[in-house]
C-alpha cells in the first residue's frame, strides 16, 4: 500500500508537471497572437492614439523578451525527462513547443521593424512629451504657492473643511495630470521629474486634515468641559455615591472618541485622573503628530490652547483643594485683578475667563498657602482639643493630707512638644493670619510651663520642710523666727493648693492671674527658711562631727527626735561603726534615758563600765555616747589581757566579744615574741622553735573548735584569728 501510495504521489507530481507546460506554451502563443496583431498596423502621422497603441505593444514585447528567450530549452527537458519515465504526452504539446521558437523569433524581428517605422513619429512626441513635462513642472510650482496660501495652516481659519475639500479636488486634478504623463513617459521611454510638489501637497493635505481633525475633537472637547459645573471637577477619582452606580463626568467622557483612533497611541484614554491626562497630554498627543505639522501655525495654536488648557485645569484642580477660604479667593481676585463669585453654579467657562494660565505661579503660590495655613488650623484645633481636656491629677500629702498636684510625665511630654511646634509655626511665612492665636497658644504654654515647674519645686520643698517647721516643736523652738515665716508661707500655699482644686484644667490653673508671681515669691521665702535650717544644722554638725556623715532629712529627724532616744536609734549605724543598738534601762515599767549596753550590727553585745546619760541635746548626749563607746572598749580590752594567761587561749577568746579578743590575742603574741627572743639572747637556743610548737597547738585547738557547733559570730571570730595567726 506504501508503494502504490508513492506511484500515485509520482503520477500527480508528472501530471502537475504537464499542465504547467501546457499553460506556458499555451500563454506564449496567446501573447504572440495578440501583439503580432497590434504590431501591423499602420500608423500615420498625427495618429496619437495609434502611436500610442503600438509603443504600447512594443513596450509589452520588450518587457516579455528576457523571459521567452529562455524559456524553451527547460522546456524541452521536461519533455524528454517525462518521456524517459513512459509518462504520454499529446502531440499538440510538441508541435506548440517545435512552432513557438520560430513564432517568437517573428514577433521580435517585427516588433524591430516596427519601432524602425515609427521611430519618426516617436521623436516628434518625445519632444511634444518633454514640452509638457516642463509646463507641468513650472505648473506644479505655482500650485504650491497657491496651496501654501489658500489652504488653512493658521489656527484662526474658518470653513476649514471646505478648503480642504477644494485643495483636495485641486490635487486630484494635478495627480491626474501627472499621472498622464508619467504613463506617456513610460511608453516613450521619456525620463521626467519626481513632481515632488504635487506629491508634497498631497503629503500635507492630509497631514492638515488630521491635525484639524485633532484640533475640532481638541476644541470640542474643550467645549463640553466648560460647561461642567467646577465643583463637579473630580480631580482625583470618579467616585461611587451611595445611591447611583459610578458616575462618569462629562468632563472626561469626551475623551472615549479618541480609543477609536488607531493613529495615536491611547493618548486620551479616560484614566479618571486629570494629573496623569494632563502631566503626558502633551509629550504623547503632539509627539504623535508628524515632525512637519510643528513648523505650521495651526499646530502651534493647538499647542498653546493644549498648554493653556493644561495650565489652566492645573490651577483650577488646585484651586479645589478643600484648603482654599474664602480669604484665599479675595486673593485671587487681587492678583489677577477680575472681580467674580464662586458659587455652585460657577462652570468651568468661568474660571477659564480668569485667564489662570497667565498666573499659574500665583495660583500656585496662594494654594500652597492655603495648605500651610491649613495644615497650621489642624495644628491649633489638636492644640485647642488636647488642652481642653489635659487635666492635673491630685495625691494627698504623707502628713496633712493636703491634696497636692502630680503632673505625669506625658503632660511634660505633651507640653513640651506642643511648645516647639508653635515655635515652628511663628518661623513660618505663612503665620500672618494665625498670628495672634499662635501667639496666644504660645504665651498660655509658656506660662503653663513655667508655673508648673515653679509650683513642682515649691510644693517639694514645702513638702520637706512643713514637718521640720510644723511637725517638730523643738525646730520651731531653736528657729522661732523662721517658724513664723514658714507659717505665713504654709497659709498661702495653701490657698493656692485651695484654688487649683477649683479647677484642675492644665491650661486654665497655671494661667490664673498673678499665679506666677505668688509662687516666686513663696519659693524666696522658701529659700530663706532653707537657708536659715541650713544654718542651724551647720551648727549642730560642728558640735558632733559625725553628722556631717549623714543626709540633711537623716539631720532634722535626729534633731526632731532628739528627745527620745529609741528612734534616734535606727541612725546609729550611720554615726557609729557597727554599732546599731543600746540597750536602755527601765524603771517601774518605764524606759529611762539611759543605756547600759550596745549591740553590733552583726548582733554581738558589749556591756558598759557605767550607765551612759541621754539626756539633753541630742548632739551631746551622742557625745557622750562616742566617749562611752570608747570607754567600753578600752575597759574590756583591759580585763582580756588581764585574763589572757588564765585559761587556754581556744577557751579565752569565747569569753570576749571579736575585736577585743582579737586585739588582746595580737597583744599576747607580740609579748611571746619578745620573750622568745630574750630567751634566745640568754642562750636558749630552742626558745623559737618552742614558740613555734606553741602557736601551732593553738591553731589545731582553735581548729577542732570549728568543728563544732558555734554561733555564726563565735564562727566568724575563730576563723578570723585563724587567719591572722597563719600570717604571723
Amino acid at each position: 500500500m506504501l508503494l502504490i501510495g508513492k506511484i500515485r504521489q509520482q503520477t500527480d507530481r508528472f501530471l502537475r508537471i504537464i499542465i504547467s507546460l501546457n499553460f506556458s506554451l499555451q500563454e506564449l502563443a496567446e501573447f504572440i497572437k495578440l501583439h503580432d496583431k497590434g504590431l501591423n498596423v499602420t500608423v500615420n502621422e498625427g495618429d496619437y492614439d495609434s502611436l500610442v497603441e503600438v509603443m504600447a505593444h512594443l513596450g509589452a514585447v520588450r518587457e516579455k523578451q528576457p523571459i521567452y528567450d529562455v524559456m524553451f530549452e527547460p522546456l524541452k527537458q521536461k519533455l524528454e525527462l517525462l518521456k524517459s519515465y513512459g509518462q504520454e504526452i499529446q502531440d499538440d504539446v510538441y508541435e506548440r513547443l517545435n512552432a513557438l521558437p520560430e513564432k517568437w523569433a517573428n514577433t521580435k524581428k517585427l516588433a524591430m521593424n516596427v519601432k524602425q517605422q515609427v521611430a519618426p513619429l516617436q521623436t516628434n512626441e518625445v519632444a511634444n512629451l518633454r514640452r509638457k513635462v516642463a509646463n507641468f513642472d513650472v505648473r506644479q510650482y505655482e500650485f504650491r504657492e497657491k496651496f501654501r496660501k489658500d489652504l488653512p495652516f493658521s489656527y484662526d481659519q474658518t470653513q476649514v473643511y471646505k478648503k480642504l475639500d477644494l485643495g483636495h479636488l485641486d490635487i486630484s486634478t494635478m495627480e491626474r495630470e501627472m499621472q498622464m504623463l508619467n504613463d506617456s513617459a513610460a511608453l516613450f521611454e521619456v525620463t521626467v521629474p519626481d513632481f515632488k510638489q504635487v506629491k508634497q501637497c498631497r503629503k500635507e493635505i492630509k497631514l492638515l486634515k488630521q491635525l484639524w481633525d485633532y484640533i475640532c475633537l481638541v476644541r470640542t472637547t474643550f467645549d463640553d468641559w466648560k460647561k461642567t459645573k467646577w465643583r463637579e471637577i473630580n480631580a482625583e477619582s470618579v467616585r461611587k455615591n451611595d445611591k447611583n452606580e459610578m458616575i462618569e463626568l462629562t468632563f472626561f467622557s469626551s475623551f472615549r472618541w479618541i480609543k477609536n483612533v488607531r493613529s495615536l497611541p491611547k493618548i486620551f484614554e479616560v484614566n479618571h485622573q486629570i494629573s496623569f491626562i494632563f502631566e503626558n497630554f502633551i509629550s504623547l498627543f503632539l509627539s504623535a503628530l508628524d515632525k512637519e505639522m510643528r513648523a505650521w501655525n495651526a499646530y502651534a495654536g493647538l499647542d498653546d490652547a493644549v498648554k493653556n488648557m493644561m495650565t489652566s485645569l492645573r490651577a483650577v484642580t488646585e484651586l479645589q483643594n478643600p484648603a482654599i477660604r474664602e480669604r484665599h479667593w479675595l486673593e485671587l481676585m487681587q492678583a489677577t485683578g477680575v472681580k467674580f463669585e464662586m458659587t455652585d453654579s460657577t462652570t468651568f467657562a468661568d474660571l477659564l475667563a480668569l485667564r489662570l494660565h497667565q498666573y499659574e505661579d500665583e495660583v500656585k503660590n496662594i494654594v500652597d498657602k492655603a495648605v500651610k495655613e491649613m495644615a497650621m488650623e489642624k495644628v491649633l484645633r489638636e492644640l485647642d482639643n488636647t488642652w481642653k481636656s489635659m487635666e492635673f491629677t491630685l495625691e494627698p500629702h504623707t502628713r496633712t493630707k493636703l491634696p497636692l498636684i502630680v503632673v505625669q510625665e506625658e503632660l511634660i511630654e505633651v507640653l513640651e512638644e506642643n511648645q516647639v511646634q508653635l515655635q515652628n509655626m511663628l518661623t513660618s511665612k505663612y503665620i500672618a493670619h494665625f498670628l495672634k492665636e499662635v501667639t496666644d497658644w504660645q504665651r498660655s504654654l509658656s506660662q503653663a510651663d513655667q508655673v508648673i515647674h515653679i509650683l513642682m519645686e515649691v510644693q517639694k520643698t514645702w513638702s520637706h520642710l512643713e514637718s521640720i517647721f510644723i511637725g517638730s516643736q523643738d525646730i520651731r523652738n531653736q528657729l522661732p523666727e523662721d517658724s513664723q515665716r514658714f507659717d505665713s508661707i504654709d497659709k498661702d500655699f495653701k490657698e493656692i493648693v485651695e484654688e487649683n482644686q477649683k479647677n484642675l484644667n492644665v491650661v486654665a490653673c497655671t494661667n490664673r492671674p498673678k499665679l506666677n508671681d505668688r509662687l516666686e515669691d513663696i519659693k524666696s521665702r522658701l529659700s530663706l527658711c532653707e537657708k536659715a535650717l541650713a544654718d542651724y544644722l551647720e551648727t549642730k554638725r560642728l558640735a558632733f562631727p559625725r553628722f556631717y556623715f549623714v543626709s540633711a532629712a537623716d539631720l532634722l529627724d535626729i534633731l526632731s527626735n532628739g528627745n527620745e532616744p529609741e528612734k534616734v536609734m535606727r541612725h546609729l549605724t550611720k554615726l557609729f561603726d557597727s554599732m546599731a543598738k543600746l540597750k536602755l534601762t527601765e524603771e517601774r515599767g518605764h524606759t529611762i534615758k539611759e543605756a547600759t549596753a550596745m549591740w553590733a550590727k552583726d548582733g554581738e553585745y558589749m556591756s558598759f563600765p557605767s550607765p551612759c546619760d541621754l539626756n539633753g541635746q541630742v548632739e551631746v548626749w551622742l557625745n557622750r555616747l562616742l566617749d562611752k563607746q570608747c570607754e567600753t572598749v578600752r575597759y574590756h580590752l583591759t580585763e582580756a589581757v588581764g585574763a589572757y594567761e588564765e585559761k587556754p587561749r581556744d577557751q579565752w577568746i569565747m569569753d570576749y566579744p571579736a575585736q577585743v579578743a582579737l586585739t588582746g590575742s595580737q597583744i599576747w603574741w607580740t609579748v611571746e615574741v619578745c620573750a622568745a627572743f630574750a630567751k634566745l639572747e640568754e642562750g636558749y637556743e630552742n626558745a623559737l622553735k618552742d614558740f613555734y610548737r606553741k602557736q601551732v597547738s593553738q591553731l589545731n585547738a582553735l581548729i577542732a573548735h570549728l568543728l563544732g557547733d558555734l554561733t555564726p559570730g563565735d564562727r566568724q571570730k575563730i576563723m578570723t584569728i585563724c587567719t591572722v595567726c597563719i600570717f604571723y
